[in-house]
């Protein structure tokens, strides 16, 4: 049996398991009243670098469990923002179905009718968004399982809430749940697939800035107008987008250097994929900002913060990134925005190169 006390800045942590953790998960104290810690993966890319065979692995072993299952089914993959995105295109390449559409929910409020809504009620952002596929191809009346991809499973309070919303779009699908780890040991009407579980308990320090909550909803916001369709999964895909040919080529240049490859909030599996047509000779590690806010302790050792891509009144933030040593940071985004350079210019003050792509 597993156990560990985690002594954080604002909550003591015990965390029970069968299998051991230490190797898949680190420790975090949110900047969030309604939750004070988080699991912080050692597999995903979000605050910890990982590399992309760690993280392509993780994938197929996930892909593994659900794949007996799902054989037969018309299955859509549902990826959930910010921190999910990419594990659910990662195991969305991985899975084998007689026919599959990923798309990722959103916290980016776009100039086009949602399929639906939900809330995360525990989180610094709540409100997110599902969109319809502009397809031909995408028939809600077809789809007969819905496969929900979260790193971790806290309370099941989100994905149920998200499922009330899918009930009401969908013909009652089978819906099944694929996730790193289950923290949630009571009854369900889905099945779990989960690489570990386990059980915890949290109790609070008396502290102010557990009391301190920093706001990224989006509520009031005006929907962003740049065209965001481009099939990187926030409007659905059934693959993954090709890179282009120029990019490829700037990539197969580097040799024998440190490389971090750094997704941008939702926009995190290009770096994935990108990380394909880099020479064998590199050193690659993979990570992604962040709009959740969290402590510096436990298993987040630097931070800086800059400003979101579509909302300059929202802070977004990049853990375990300047404590690091590499040669090369390239940061890939979407579109461009007029403060970028935030982010640029202090990686620029750590790191010899800073290349930002655009796609």
């Amino acid at each position: 049996m597993y156990q560990k006390v985690v002594d954080l800045p604002n909550c003591v942590l015990k965390v029970q398991s069968n299998s051991n953790l230490d190797s898949v998960l680190g420790y975090g104290s949110r900047l969030n009243k309604k939750r004070s810690f988080l699991f912080i993966s050692k597999l995903l890319g979000k605050h910890i670098p990982v590399t992309p065979k760690k993280l392509n692995s993780t994938y197929v072993t996930l892909a593994k469990l659900i794949n007996p299952d799902i054989k037969e089914d018309r299955v859509l993959v549902i990826g959930m923002a910010e921190t999910a995105t990419g594990l659910g295109w990662g195991l969305f390449e991985h899975i084998v179905a007689k026919s599959k559409i990923y798309i990722h929910t959103t916290r980016v409020k776009l100039a086009q009718g949602h399929l639906t809504e939900f809330e995360e009620e525990h989180s610094h952002a709540t409100e997110q968004y599902l969109y319809a596929p502009k397809s031909t191809k995408f028939d809600v009346n077809k789809i007969n399982h819905i496969v929900i991809v979260d790193d971790e499973i806290t309370t099941g309070n989100t994905v149920k809430n998200l499922i009330v919303q899918l009930n009401k779009v969908f013909k009652t699908p089978k819906i099944s749940v694929v996730t790193l780890l289950n923290w949630s040991n009571y009854k369900k009407n889905y099945k779990i697939y989960a690489l570990h579980e386990g059980t915890f308990s949290v109790k609070e320090k008396p502290s102010s800035t557990k009391d301190a909550l920093v706001s990224s909803n989006t509520l009031n916001a005006k929907p962003v107008l740049k065209k965001l369709s481009n099939g990187y999964g926030r409007v659905g895909s059934f693959s993954f987008p090709a890179i282009s040919k120029k990019n490829i080529e700037r990539f197969k240049q580097f040799k024998n250097s440190r490389i971090l490859l750094l997704g941008t909030g939702e926009f995190m599996y290009y770096a994935q994929v990108a990380s394909r047509y880099f020479d064998e000779s590199n050193i690659l590690k993979i990570q992604s900002t962040s709009r959740s806010p969290v402590l510096i302790g436990g298993n987040i050792k630097s931070k800086i913060s800059f400003k979101d891509n579509y909302y300059s009144d929202i802070s977004n933030y990049l853990y375990n990134v300047i404590c690091k040593k590499y040669d090369v940071v390239i940061i890939f985004s979407e579109s461009k925005s007029k403060f970028d350079y935030l982010l640029h210019d202090q990686l620029r003050e750590k790191f010899n190169e800073i290349i930002p792509i655009y796609v």
